[in-house]
């Protein structure tokens, strides 16, 4: 589908919307859950809130719909849908722990165009147009350098080692026990948003 401007202008477009709620993100940590979600995951009125108005204003700027973590919305594998978490990490941010942002992503028909992940409560802002430099608070970054597994920090995603879904609890474990014989660094963030960005800078 033909975007109705240069990436790089939704880039700028996005990211002055997410700048725009970074008080009101920074107010609302330590928000209580407000909706149940599973056992073991939530969403807060911030999220809730987040979510309709980040959604209402990247319609209005752009006249692309979005699908979002809490309401859902357009197919997004049909043409161009922006992609957003409000809050990645609710349970960090609920607990007061910085390891927490937001997540915005364009896609056309499923193919990624750009991505930004705002993480206020440590003031980084990561973004990236398809093909581009990944630029940390408006400035490109280096590319990466090979490492070993040995001089490298891991992130490792948060697991419950009973469950049983398309990858057991069990078989996560399995890895993270392996993991910890080549290396003393995992980190587990609890915030795959977060763990992303720092991979691909070169910080996991």
């Amino acid at each position: 589908m033909t975007l109705p401007e240069e990436p790089s202008r939704l880039l700028e477009i996005a990211g002055g919307l997410l700048d725009g709620i970074h008080d009101r993100f920074l107010a609302g940590v330590g928000a209580p859950s407000a909706v149940q979600k599973g056992p073991d995951d939530f969403a807060t009125a911030v999220d809730l809130e987040l979510e309709r108005r980040l959604g209402a204003e990247l319609y209005d700027a752009t006249g692309i719909a979005v699908h979002g973590e809490e309401f859902g919305g357009p197919d997004l594998n049909s043409g161009l849908v922006w992609v957003l978490d409000p809050i990645d990490g609710t349970f960090n941010y609920s607990s007061g722990l910085p390891s927490a942002g937001t997540l915005l992503a364009l896609l056309d028909d499923g193919v990624p165009v750009l991505g930004l992940t705002w993480l206020p409560l440590v003031n980084q802002r990561f973004s990236a147009v398809a093909d581009g430099p990944l630029l940390l608070n408006g400035a490109p970054l280096p590319a990466l350098q090979p490492k070993s597994l040995r001089e490298s920090m891991i992130g490792f995603g948060a697991f419950n080692v009973a469950s049983r879904g398309s990858i057991p609890g069990r078989f996560r474990f399995r890895i993270l026990e392996e993991l910890s014989m080549h290396s003393s660094r995992l980190r587990m963030h609890g915030a795959t948003g977060v763990d992303l960005a720092y991979t691909a800078s070169g910080v996991l």
